[in-house]
């Protein structure tokens, strides 16, 4: 073991010629707080951590997206069978129509009675980790969002696979192939078909976040839907520190306040309140709320259901009471245009063999 002192100016440049970038491909470091720090007792401690920890976060980042990018390319050209149909097939279809999106936020509980009563009048994207709690409750979504591509997205949201015949699957190019593969019902996908300019790619949108909240988002904006509500889309801690909704992996096992990113990071709530969020749920969110003010089309809303999530441009707070809904049911399932499998495998093909 090495112990290296170092102080805030030179910290980084020595953390460098210990190949740094190294060990976080390798996702083996950690920044961890002293007790110092963390009982505060000594003022200036407090930002000097602020500053090294978002600093680390963003070298930490910048590094992981070097990989990442990679990573899915790879993933992409892997998922090509089942990345047939783009988002873009159903562009601006459900104009006039309600779309709620589910993240797995700590507020979605108060929103589901609500969001049963209504389910008819909604057209609802949830993320994939809610399929058994959605199933448990009888709530069946219209289309289910994953974007994960490790192998703990297949564990978390494999009873989705309950939804097959009803739902439809949207998915990034990238996402975890063994649930992409096994997934027997229909499915659009989001982002590029191929890691390089071609004609084939201009058939769709790219993806402008890293989470699944921020696909579905992107997903009802290309579909036009006019109304956007958003239920347990929060990026922060809620009132009892605690980051998903109850009966999720990450709820299950997750102690109020304990997570693996204390980025400290102080936000606003819908509320108005100051409360506490993580430096991964800061990019998320200010990655959610570009798309919600830049990209939304002028018929377009977006509203959160929500005080307690963090407040964003682009989107409102209008509590559930104050929504409007249509008063006709939803209409037929979506079509999504039919091209033999054949002709598209040998499109793919012709497509690798130039590039």
């Amino acid at each position: 073991p090495q112990f290296h002192l170092c102080n805030e100016s030179n910290w980084e440049e020595s953390a460098n010629n210990l190949n740094l970038a190294l060990y976080m491909k390798a996702d083996s470091t950690i920044i961890v707080r002293s007790l110092g720090v963390a009982e505060g007792k000594y003022p200036p401690y407090i930002p000097l951590y602020k500053n090294c920890h978002n600093r680390y976060q963003s070298i930490y980042l910048s590094t992981q997206a070097t990989l990442s990018k990679i990573h899915f390319y790879e993933l992409g050209l892997n998922n090509l069978a089942e990345n047939q149909h783009m988002i873009s097939v159903l562009a601006n279809q459900f104009i006039g129509k309600t779309a709620i999106i589910l993240g797995a936020g700590p507020s979605l509980d108060d929103q589901l009675p609500w969001i049963q009563a209504n389910q008819d009048r909604l057209y609802i994207f949830a993320v994939s980790r809610l399929a058994k709690k959605l199933h448990r409750l009888n709530i069946t979504p219209d289309f289910i969002v994953t974007v994960d591509p490790k192998i703990g997205s297949f564990y978390l949201g494999k009873e989705m696979f309950n939804f097959e015949e009803q739902s439809i699957l949207i998915n990034s190019y990238h996402s975890n192939p063994q649930l992409l593969s096994q997934w027997g019902g229909e499915r659009l996908f989001i982002g590029q078909r191929y890691p390089w300019k071609t004609d084939n790619n201009n058939d769709g949108s790219a993806q402008t976040g890293s989470t699944v909240s921020n696909a579905a988002l992107d997903s009802t904006i290309i579909m036009g839907f006019s109304q956007i509500l958003l239920a347990g889309v929060d990026f922060c801690f809620d009132s009892k520190g605690y980051t998903h909704t109850s009966d999720t992996g990450a709820a299950i096992h997750q102690a109020p306040m304990v997570v693996s990113d204390t980025a400290d990071k102080l936000v606003t709530n819908n509320y108005g309140e100051t409360v506490e969020t993580t430096f991964a749920f800061t990019i998320a969110s200010e990655e959610f709320e570009k798309t919600a003010s830049k990209l939304k089309k002028p018929h377009q809303t977006i509203s959160n259901l929500s005080g307690s999530s963090i407040k964003m441009r682009g989107v409102e707070y209008t509590p559930k009471e104050q929504i409007t809904l249509n008063t006709s049911s939803k209409t037929s399932h979506p079509i999504i245009p039919k091209q033999p499998l054949e002709q598209y495998y040998k499109n793919c093909l012709q497509e690798l063999k130039e590039a």
